[in-house]
C-alpha cells in the first residue's frame, strides 16, 4: 500500500468528537518533547513517497510471508490475501492510509481471516503551534472512530474483532494522549473477542507521535473475568497549524497497538484510526 486496558467494538465507523476554544499562558513549545518509548515498533519513519508518518508492524514468518509481502508493494493482491481495512481516505480528509494484510479464506459473506501479515498506519504530517495559540484554551482535544484486533490463543485459534476508538483526550500541557479502545461493538458477537484498552500514555507534541507501555484486558470466551497482558501503542496525529489555532475540525489520528507473548494467554495486534470533528466532549 503506499492505507494501553482495551474495550473493542463492532464495524468500522466513526463517531462524533469534540474539543472548545480558548488562550493560554503558555509560550513556547518544550525543545524536543516528550520521549515516545516503544521498542516493539521497529518500522517508524517518514514515506519518501508522501510524506506521511508511518508506524509498521511486521508479523509475517517466513520468506513465502516475504513474497507475499512485496506484491502488496506494488499493488498486487494474492489470491487468498487481501487488506481487511476498506476506510474511505476521503471521510478523514485524504490524511491518513491504513492496511492490514491478512490470509483469508472463503468467499463473499462466508469470508474468514486466517492470519495477520503485517499491519500499518501511514499519518498524514504534523505542524506543532505553542499552546498558547492553541484553539482550546485548556489545550484539550479529542478523538473518536474505529479499530479492530487480532487475536491468537494458545491453541491457534485466531479472532478477529471490530471495535471503537471510544475516545482519545489529547493533552497539550500536561504532554499526554489518553485513549479508550473497546471490541467488539456490540453485544452478542459470540465470535469475537472481548477487550478493553484504557491507558495514558505520552504525547510528543512537537512531532504528534504518542505511545508507550499498555495493558490490554482480555476476556476469554464465556468468562467476565479479565486478564491483563502488557504490551504497547505508538499513534500519530495530522494537525496543521491552522486546525490547531482555529480549530478547524480535519484533525485526524491513526496507530497500531500489541499485547501479549510467550506464556500469555492470548497475543494480539490491533489498529485504530479516528477524527476530531468537535461536535461534544465526551463524558
Amino acid at each position: 500500500m503506499a492505507r494501553p486496558v482495551v474495550h473493542l467494538l463492532g464495524a468500522v465507523a466513526v463517531l462524533a468528537l469534540a474539543a472548545c476554544g480558548g488562550g493560554s499562558s503558555v509560550t513556547s513549545l518544550p525543545p524536543e518533547g516528550a520521549n515516545i518509548d516503544t521498542p516493539r515498533f521497529t518500522e517508524v519513519y517518514q514515506n519518501s513517497h508522501d510524506q506521511r508518518n508511518r508506524i509498521r508492524r511486521t508479523v509475517a514468518t517466513d520468506a513465502r510471508d516475504g513474497t507475499i509481502l512485496q506484491q502488496f508493494e506494488r499493488n498486487i493482491a494474492p489470491a487468498s490475501y487481501r487488506n481487511l481495512i476498506a476506510l474511505n481516505d476521503a471521510a478523514y480528509e485524504d490524511s491518513m492510509t491504513l492496511e492490514v494484510v491478512a490470509e483469508v479464506t472463503g468467499g463473499a459473506g462466508q469470508e474468514r481471516v486466517l492470519r495477520v501479515l503485517r499491519l500499518t498506519a501511514d499519518q498524514a504530517p504534523f505542524t506543532p503551534v505553542a499552546v498558547n495559540e492553541l484553539a482550546d484554551g485548556e489545550g484539550l482535544f479529542f478523538f473518536r472512530g474505529g479499530t479492530e484486533v487480532y487475536t491468537t490463543l494458545p491453541d491457534g485459534t485466531f479472532v478477529r474483532s471490530v471495535g471503537e476508538l471510544v475516545n482519545l483526550k489529547l493533552d497539550f500541557r500536561s504532554e499526554t494522549a489518553t485513549i479508550d479502545l473497546r471490541t467488539p461493538s456490540m453485544a452478542g458477537q459470540v465470535e469475537q473477542i472481548r477487550t478493553e484498552l484504557q491507558a495514558t500514555v505520552p504525547f510528543n507534541i512537537q512531532t504528534g507521535t504518542f505511545g508507550g507501555a499498555i495493558d490490554m484486558n482480555y476476556y476469554a470466551p464465556g468468562t467476565t473475568k479479565p486478564v491483563a497482558v502488557g504490551g504497547e501503542l505508538r499513534g500519530n496525529v495530522h494537525a496543521t497549524a491552522q486546525m490547531l489555532r482555529q480549530d478547524v475540525e480535519k484533525m485526524t489520528t491513526s496507530g497500531l497497538y500489541t499485547a501479549g507473548g510467550a506464556g500469555d494467554p492470548m497475543t494480539a495486534e490491533g489498529i485504530f484510526w479516528g477524527k476530531h470533528p468537535n461536535t461534544f466532549a465526551p463524558d
